[in-house]
C-alpha cells in the first residue's frame, strides 16, 4: 500500500511539471522585473522620497498663518559691592526671575498667503516630476530587458554560426586533403571561423553588461529571458491617427506637465515678490511674572513679583530696502520668462518625439515582415550553397557570406522585434499613457517558457583549432 501511495505521489508530480515550470518561467518575465524595479531602483526611489519632501512644502507655508504659541524662562543673578556716601561697601546678591507665555497671531499677511500658493504649485510640479520618474523607469527597465535578450539571442546566433563556420573549416580541410579544392578555401574557412569567434566572445560580454544593469535596477540576477514572440499582436493594429497622439503629447506629456507648473510657481513667486511691498499687521497676547530679590544698585532690597498681561498689535509696512525689493522682482518676472520659454521646448520635444516614436513603429513593423521574407530566402541561399559546395558550382567564400548573411539576418530581426516595443512604449510614454498597463500588455507579447541565461560560460578555448 505504501509503494502505491508513493507510486501516485510520485506520477502527480510529474503530471505538475508542465504546468509548475511556466510559472516558474514567468517568475522572470518582465512583470516581475517590473514590480522588483518598483521597489529596487536607486533612481526610481529617489523620486518618490523627491515627492514626499515636497508634500510637506504647503503645511510648512500655512503653519506661518496659524496662531504661533511660545514660553520664555530666564533667570538672573547679579552680585557686586555697593558704596553708599562714607559708609562701608556692601555686598550684595539679587536674583530674578521672567516666565513669559505669548501666543502670536498674523491678521494680514499677504506674502505668507503667497507663499502658501506657491508650496501649493511646487508640490503640483513636484507630482509631475514623480510621474516622469515612473514613466522613465519603464522605459529603462523594458530598454534593459530587451536588450539583455536581444544580446542573449546574440549568443545563440553567434554560437550556431560558430559552429557552422567549423564544420565549413573542416569540411574545406577534407577537400584540400583529397585535392578537391585549394589551400585559399581553408585559410578562408579559418579566418571566418576566428571571426566568429570573436563574435561569441563579444555577444557574451554584452549579455553581462546587459544583465549587470538589470540587476543594478532590479536587485535580480536574470536566470531567464522571455523575448519577443513571431506571432505576438501588432502594436499598429489600433494605432490611431498621428494627429490624435500629437495632441495627447502636447497636452499631457509629463515633461511638458513639468513645464506647466513650473510656470505656475515662477508665476507664484513673482506674486509673492509684489506682496513683500504690502504692510502686515500681526496680534500678540503675552502673560507672564516678573520677581526680583531687589537691586544692585540700592541701599536696600524690597522684593517684588509682577504679574503682567501684555496685548500688542504690530503694523509692519516696509518702505525702502536699499532697492532690494526691486531687484527680486526683475529676478521673478525673468524666471517667468524662463519657464514659459521651456514650456514652449517641452511642448516642441513632446511633437518630436511623437513623430520618430510614430514612424519607428509604422516602419519597424514593415521592417519585421522584410525580415521574415529575408530569413526564409537567406536560409535557401545557405542550403543550395552548401549544396552548390559539395557538386563543385559553389566556392568555399559563398558557403561562408551565405552562412554570415543568414545570422545577420537573424540578428536584426530579433533587434528589430525589440525595437517595435521599444517604440511602442516611448509612444506610450510621450502621450503621458504609460503605466502598469502598458507594461501587463507588452508582457503578454512575450514567451511564456522563456529561455535560461547562463552568465558564467563565457571562455571560449582559444587553442581549438
Amino acid at each position: 500500500m505504501a509503494r502505491r501511495h508513493r507510486f501516485q505521489s510520485v506520477r502527480m508530480a510529474v503530471s505538475l511539471v508542465p504546468i509548475i515550470l511556466p510559472l516558474l518561467a514567468s517568475a522572470q518575465d518582465l512583470q516581475s522585473f517590473y514590480n522588483a524595479a518598483m521597489e529596487n531602483d536607486p533612481q526610481w526611489l529617489a523620486a518618490k522620497h523627491a515627492l514626499e519632501a515636497a508634500r510637506q512644502r504647503p503645511g510648512m507655508a500655512q503653519s506661518a498663518l496659524w496662531p504661533q504659541l511660545s514660553f520664555a524662562a530666564t533667570r538672573h543673578e547679579q552680585t557686586g559691592s555697593l558704596h553708599y556716601a562714607e559708609e562701608d561697601p556692601v555686598h550684595k546678591d539679587v536674583q530674578a526671575r521672567n516666565r513669559e507665555l505669548r501666543l502670536t497671531q498674523g491678521l494680514i499677511r499677504p506674502e505668507q498667503w503667497a507663499a502658501v500658493r506657491q508650496a501649493n504649485a511646487q508640490e503640483a510640479q513636484a507630482l509631475a516630476q514623480y510621474d516622469v520618474a515612473r514613466q522613465q523607469l519603464a522605459i529603462r527597465l523594458a530598454q534593459a530587458y530587451l536588450d539583455a535578450w536581444v544580446a542573449q539571442e546574440s549568443v545563440h546566433l553567434t554560437a550556431a554560426q560558430l559552429k557552422a563556420y567549423e564544420g565549413q573549416l573542416a569540411l574545406a580541410r577534407d577537400n584540400y586533403q583529397v585535392g578537391t579544392t585549394t589551400i585559399s578555401d581553408v585559410h578562408e574557412a579559418q579566418a571566418q571561423r576566428d571571426l566568429g569567434q570573436a563574435q561569441v566572445i563579444s555577444a557574451a560580454l554584452e549579455l553581462q553588461r546587459h544583465a549587470t544593469e538589470l540587476r543594478r535596477m532590479t536587485g535580480r540576477t536574470p536566470a531567464t529571458l522571455h523575448g519577443v514572440r513571431e506571432d505576438a499582436p501588432s502594436p499598429t493594429v489600433d494605432l490611431e491617427p498621428l494627429s490624435i497622439w500629437l495632441d495627447r503629447a502636447v497636452q499631457l506629456r509629463p515633461e511638458v506637465l513639468v513645464a506647466q507648473a513650473g510656470v505656475h510657481v515662477a508665476d507664484r513667486e513673482q506674486d509673492r515678490r509684489r506682496s513683500s511691498f504690502l504692510p502686515t499687521l500681526d496680534l500678540a497676547i503675552a502673560r507672564g511674572t516678573d520677581r526680583s530679590s531687589g537691586s544692585v544698585t540700592a541701599p536696600t532690597d524690597t522684593a517684588y513679583r509682577n504679574r503682567i498681561t501684555r496685548t500688542t498689535l504690530t503694523l509692519n509696512w516696509p518702505l525702502f530696502e536699499g532697492g532690494r525689493s526691486y531687484y527680486q522682482m526683475r529676478e521673478a518676472a525673468a524666471a517667468v520668462e524662463q519657464a514659459e520659454a521651456e514650456l514652449d521646448l517641452a511642448r516642441g520635444e513632446a511633437g518630436a518625439i511623437v513623430r520618430q516614436a510614430y514612424a519607428g513603429l509604422v516602419s519597424g513593423r514593415a521592417q519585421i515582415r522584410a525580415l521574415l521574407s529575408a530569413r526564409t530566402s537567406s536560409l535557401k541561399a545557405l542550403e543550395a550553397s552548401q549544396v552548390g559546395y559539395r557538386i563543385g558550382t559553389r566556392i568555399n567564400l559563398d558557403v561562408l557570406n551565405a552562412q554570415s548573411q543568414y545570422a545577420n539576418v537573424q540578428r536584426d530581426l530579433v533587434r528589430a522585434r525589440a525595437e517595435v516595443v521599444l517604440h511602442w512604449l516611448r509612444l506610450q510614454a510621450a502621450a503621458g499613457r504609460l503605466g502598469p498597463e502598458s507594461m501587463a500588455r507588452v508582457n503578454a507579447w512575450l514567451d511564456i517558457t522563456g529561455s535560461p541565461v547562463d552568465l558564467n560560460d563565457i571562455s571560449i578555448d582559444l587553442d581549438t583549432p
